[in-house]
């Protein structure tokens, strides 16, 4: 790894220390609201809760880029899917762009803020990743790994499809049914 990653780099925790806590879901909350460009996040469990759900929600309103890739319909935890598709409704009309990954399963965990700043590990937008598991990701501020991020995100984009207001909003009772049920397992993602 360069020299100048290695500087430029800072590991976060998501162990429920005392000392450690809510670091990464700090991190991620402050630098959500620091954005001024862009947000591209891809998140094998996404399921934010409502604080990161309204930062991307007031980024989006600010004129940032925001971009959310998930899982489509290849997923190993089907009721995730279900409980992250139950918040679309609020983000997609603040104008976030959530995209469905269908090419295969997608299990990156990984954003980029105003192409320099970005994370790759194993924390899941999902309080079980920030506050219970024992996860790792390193953050890192630099403008040329952020481009290689980027670019893996851009290559992913062609293999998902993009969810709109109106097609969340047409989603079948059976479906709605579901992601109702599942906002009551929520606590244990």
């Amino acid at each position: 790894m360069p020299h100048s990653l290695l500087v430029a780099s800072r590991f976060l925790q998501g162990i429920p220390r005392k000392a450690w806590g809510k670091q990464a879901e700090i991190f991620y909350l402050v630098a959500i609201q620091s954005a001024e460009r862009s947000i591209h996040i891809q998140n094998a469990y996404f399921v934010p809760d409502e604080q990161i759900r309204e930062a991307l929600i007031q980024a989006a309103k600010r004129g940032v880029d925001v971009k959310i890739m998930v899982p489509g319909r290849h997923i190993d935890m089907p009721l995730v899917r279900m409980a992250s598709r139950s918040h679309y409704g609020e983000l997609l009309q603040a104008g976030v762009h959530i995209l469905e990954y269908n090419h295969t399963m997608m299990h990156q965990k990984n954003a980029v803020i105003d192409g320099l700043l970005s994370t790759i590990g194993s924390i899941n937008f999902d309080g079980r990743s920030l506050r219970a598991n024992e996860e790792d990701s390193l953050a890192f501020y630099d403008s040329g790994f952020a481009a290689q991020v980027e670019a893996t995100f851009a290559d992913d984009e062609k293999y998902s499809r993009e969810i709109t207001y109106q097609s969340w909003k047409k989603r079948g009772a059976e479906q709605h049914l579901a992601e109702v049920f599942s906002v009551f397992f929520e606590p244990l993602y």
